[in-house]
């Protein structure tokens, strides 16, 4: 006998289909794009680039998946590091009066 398929699990199939080909539409909106496009998760590891990041910054051959976003800055350019960690510097709340 086959699993039956109930409403339960035919809503929970459709929203995760529905979940992965968002995903894959992203991914291919990113990889279109034609400026350099470097995504990375919460912990700072390379998710995806897309083909502009590797031309722009001479990163052909090279696999950067998985790789620490600070290490790569780093290594192409020093200043393109303090730049991305100004960024995502987390902000502080003003607190100084406006004269």
């Amino acid at each position: 006998m086959g699993s039956e398929i109930t409403p339960t699990t035919f809503i929970q199939t459709l929203a995760e289909e529905t979940v992965a080909l968002d995903r894959y539409k992203l991914i291919q909106i990113i990889l279109a794009i034609v400026d350099a496009v470097l995504v990375f998760d919460t912990q700072g590891k390379v998710l995806l680039y897309n083909t502009a990041f590797e031309r722009i910054f001479g990163l052909t051959q090279r696999n950067i998946l998985e790789q620490p976003v600070h290490d790569l800055l780093q290594t192409i350019d020093p200043e393109l590091l303090n730049i991305f960690e100004m960024l995502i510097e987390p902000k502080k709340p003003f607190s100084q009066e406006i004269i």
